[in-house]
């Protein structure tokens, strides 16, 4: 993997971006970020669901035609050049959210800011290598609140919210092994490159983050109804779908209150620092501990810098996989990356690690409970959304017994 995000402008090459295309649409029926936030002013007209299937049959290559009457006075920018600004406009809509952020939700939103904090070098860096504006930033803020553990009931995940087909589409593993979405250098790189198909498409940074949110199609559908492609117009005219319509003031409204947060009484962000990551390739499958055991990082460590590694091994799929590890923890794997094919496992013979489920008792902690289990504190708060330590009697934990 050629590309450091740690280092600005460092050519990366280890996701292939697939053909543009009409993407398959980005629904988020339960957003885990500011996105899921209902409504606190002024309801839009719900329209009904557009099958795009009627679309097709009405027309057979309908999706082409919407896009290229959309796109027809709006030329892409030449490949790799800068795209444009985003207008940070205060409009009634967006002083509607900045009030809902610094009053109603003000502990979730310096929340969000404190756990982006640690990703933001990362991500600024993927966004300046791909000429993208750097206030992109807070869109994974609306998100997911930037927790790689995010998922709606739309099947979306990670930072990014993506949905599977779209990752895929962008170049992201997403199998019961391998769930790139949650990898937030990998999601990064995938979302700019869709972000970036997105603009070409709409020519508006308004439309193409509208579009990110609800899906190509209703965007363009909606520009179609709306006879306009000036956002604002459209939710005057009640086209878009709601949760679209207050999309962007929330988005505009996160720009404003994270790049002025001392002005809105919000803290400095606090977060641990993200450490530098280079990627080490290892031959595949490879147990997680053995590759642990042999750079000298503690398991846990190795686990949360590969959050996409959803089970103890690197994808069975894959000849050799790329894993994360800290930069001065490399100078441990060079020498002794001959001796990673001994720690190659058949796939036949690994068994995939079990869920089970335990009742909490009296007495019991999660240091107790993951000794007796084999497994690891961090593991039971990650396989059970923990954010702290503390369980209750009666609860029900899943934890994932280590495979063999």
């Amino acid at each position: 993997m050629g590309f450091n995000p740690f280092i600005k402008i460092k050519p990366w090459s280890v996701i292939g971006i697939l053909a543009a295309g009409c993407a398959t649409p980005h629904p988020h029926s339960e957003p885990r970020g500011l996105a899921a936030i209902p409504a606190v002013a002024q309801q839009h007209p719900v329209l009904a669901p557009i099958a795009v299937e009627d679309l097709l049959t009405s027309k057979p290559d309908a999706g082409t035609e919407i896009k290229k009457e959309i796109s027809a006075s709006n030329p892409p920018p030449p490949p790799g050049a800068p795209l444009g600004d985003i207008p940070l406009e205060l409009n009634e809509h967006v002083q509607k959210w900045i009030l809902y952020f610094t009053k109603k939700d003000r502990e979730r939103f310096q929340r969000f800011l404190n756990q982006g904090e640690q990703y933001r070098e990362v991500v600024e860096n993927v966004l300046e290598q791909n000429q993208l504006p750097p206030e992109l930033y807070y869109l994974a803020m609306i998100e997911s609140g930037y927790s790689t553990r995010a998922t709606s009931l739309a099947k979306a995940a990670g930072v990014w919210q993506f949905i599977p087909a779209t990752g895929k589409r962008y170049g992201l593993e997403v199998n019961p092994y391998n769930d790139e979405r949650r990898d937030p250098i990998r999601a990064t790189e995938a979302a700019a490159k869709y972000l970036r198909d997105l603009y070409n498409v709409f020519g508006s940074w308004y439309l193409a983050v509208a579009a990110y949110n609800a899906g190509e199609f209703r965007i363009m559908t909606s520009v179609i109804r709306g006879k306009s492609r000036d956002f604002w117009t459209l939710v005057k005219k009640g086209v878009l779908p709601a949760e679209t319509a207050d999309y962007i003031p929330k988005f505009l409204a996160a720009i404003q209150i994270g790049e002025n947060g001392a002005d809105y009484g919000f803290a400095e962000p606090t977060s641990e620092k993200y450490p530098n990551l280079r990627a080490i390739e290892v031959p595949s499958p490879t147990r997680l501990l053995d590759l642990a055991k042999l750079i000298k990082l503690a398991p846990d460590e190795l686990k949360r810098l590969n959050p996409n590694l959803r089970s103890e091994i690197t994808p069975p799929n894959n000849k050799h996989y790329d894993v994360w590890v800290p930069e001065e923890y490399v100078q441990n794997f060079d020498p002794q990356k001959v001796q990673l094919a001994q720690f190659r496992v058949s796939h036949r013979t690994y068994k995939k690690p079990s869920i089970i489920r335990y009742r909490v008792k009296k007495g019991d902690h999660l240091n107790q409970i993951a000794q007796r289990f084999n497994t690891s504190v961090r593991a039971l708060q990650t396989s059970n959304s923990l954010r702290k330590r503390q369980i209750y009697v009666g609860q029900i934990l899943k934890i994932r017994a280590r495979g063999t």
